[in-house]
């Protein structure tokens, strides 16, 4: 009992403490025996636990009770008047001439209890990942306190991330080729390292941090890759040998960093993915009118013009081809009208199916003369035919465009304004273009 790391405190029978151990001591912050000797129970539980407490300890006190002792979760006063949560069971440790004379305690710390609370209050309520990933670390400190540990990790839009001991997060991240986590990283395997086996910057690195042995452990997402290591370490500091030896006996830590950062990788890959699809059309693939504008992210360039472009696209007679081939010839055209759309705008640009029939293009930092040239593209290439199941279909398309220097850019007037242009271009012809400034149509058919 002198060695385990769980409060082992013994009572006598007036409720007063005879005994603890040096762990009890240590997570309590008394330096000696002496400080504790004859507290009483009142002194150490907290008013709202004493209660319970005290039931349960004469219950334990009384040789006729035949109900065992179970768990409970009671918070105990700390030398600078705090309170650390434990969980407590307790039973009968010596008796004279038929009565129970002394009661032993013991009780675990809920350190990993609070912290998954906390933890799974931060993924229930859709905080930011990196709350969660902040929380791993403090999973392998609580069981091995006398070595580092960290979590480097790549968020969702591929930035390393790091949460942990300063010494490690000061040896590189997670991209970093020269960190001692790289070739765990490649090879996907789980690696041990002292460090003066670290190439030459990544051993002057670790040494000028105290680091002398390193373990590192990649943690898999839902899509199979390398998203994430988490590290332990031998600091000189430690009294712990350093050796890999002290590492491998740290392997409950370690497991249990790599099965939280887990749970928090795939609630953040799951949470991605219910985003994702509600703002997709899952036909085409394309944003959806959700997530039309939250896709929607500009990127200006020095030489740019700042101006915004949005093109709505209707298909001209899209209605007979369900009549005559069916629905699943017509969502196979769709699929081909959005293929076409992709090819003709940018990468960086956004296409999205907003309706059954409809289209939306957003366009940054053209000349008016290129947003022209997408407009022509648009209703050219949507005449031309297109060969689905066998049958030869043509259709076209009628596209409102709407032009808005970014400095004064107001997304629901822009699309307003396309949207108008585009009534008119089927209003005046069909299979033309027409912009919302200048109310004249333009393309093939008006030529």
């Amino acid at each position: 009992m002198e060695f385990v790391s769980d409060l082992v405190i013994i009572f006598d029978a007036e409720m007063r403490l005879e005994h603890i151990n040096p762990f009890g001591l240590d997570v309590l912050g008394y330096s000696s025996v002496d400080e504790v000797i004859g507290m009483s129970v009142v002194d150490l539980v907290h008013p709202d636990d004493l209660g319970g407490a005290v039931v349960s300890m004469a219950r334990v006190l009384d040789v006729n009770a035949t109900i065992r002792g179970r768990p409970a979760i009671v918070r105990i006063r700390r030398a600078d008047g705090t309170y650390l949560r434990v969980e407590a069971n307790g039973g009968p440790g010596t008796t004279e001439g038929g009565a129970v004379t002394r009661i032993v305690i013991t009780a675990r710390p809920t350190h990993d209890a609070d912290v998954h609370e906390r933890l799974m209050n931060l993924l229930t309520t859709a905080a930011p990942s990196e709350k969660s990933f902040e929380l791993v670390p403090s999973f392998g400190l609580w069981r091995q306190p006398n070595l580092l540990s960290a979590v480097f990790v790549l968020d969702d839009d591929g930035i390393p991330l790091a949460f942990g001991s300063p010494e490690l997060v000061a040896l590189g991240e997670l991209d970093d080729p020269d960190a001692p986590w790289a070739s765990a990283v490649a090879s996907g395997v789980e690696r041990y390292c002292a460090a003066d086996e670290l190439p030459p910057a990544a051993r002057a690195r670790a040494v000028g941090q105290g680091v002398t042995q390193i373990r590192v452990s990649p943690v898999f997402d839902s899509l199979h890759r390398i998203n994430a290591v988490v590290v332990m370490a031998h600091h000189e500091r430690s009294s712990l040998p350093a050796d890999r030896t002290t590492l491998e006996f740290a392997w409950m830590a370690m497991q249990k960093m790599v099965t939280v950062l887990d749970m928090a990788l795939t609630w953040r890959f799951q949470a991605t993915e219910l985003r994702r699809a509600a703002a997709t059309d899952p036909l085409t693939g394309l944003a959806n009118r959700a997530g039309f504008w939250s896709r929607y992210n500009p990127v200006s360039s020095d030489a740019s013009t700042g101006s915004v472009a949005v093109l709505c696209v209707d298909l001209d007679l899209f209605k007979p081809v369900n009549d005559s081939y069916g629905h699943g010839v017509g969502d196979a055209l769709l699929m081909e009208v959005a293929d076409r759309l992709r090819h003709i705008v940018r990468p960086v640009d956004l296409v999205a199916r907003v309706g059954g029939d409809e289209f939306t293009v957003v366009a940054h930092d053209l000349e008016a003369a290129q947003v022209t040239t997408i407009a022509d593209r648009i209703v050219h290439e949507l005449c031309q035919p297109f060969t689905i199941s066998g049958h030869e279909i043509r259709i076209g398309a009628s596209v409102g465009v709407a032009i808005s220097p970014r400095d004064c850019f107001d997304a629901e007037l822009l699309l307003n304004a396309a949207d108008r242009a585009l009534y008119e271009a089927k209003n005046t012809g069909r299979s033309r273009w027409v912009e919302a400034s200048s109310h004249r149509p333009r393309g093939p058919a008006a030529r």
